[in-house]
């Protein structure tokens, strides 16, 4: 069950990455 709650808090965190990306580096570079 540990293994699922990690692979989970992973994905939940590469989210906010990308959500922190797109407000800090122009838009444009991450669509591209």
């Amino acid at each position: 069950m540990s293994h699922l709650i990690v692979e989970l808090k992973k994905i939940k965190w590469h989210r906010i990455d990308e959500c922190t990306a797109r407000i800090h580096h122009r838009p444009n570079q991450i669509l591209r």
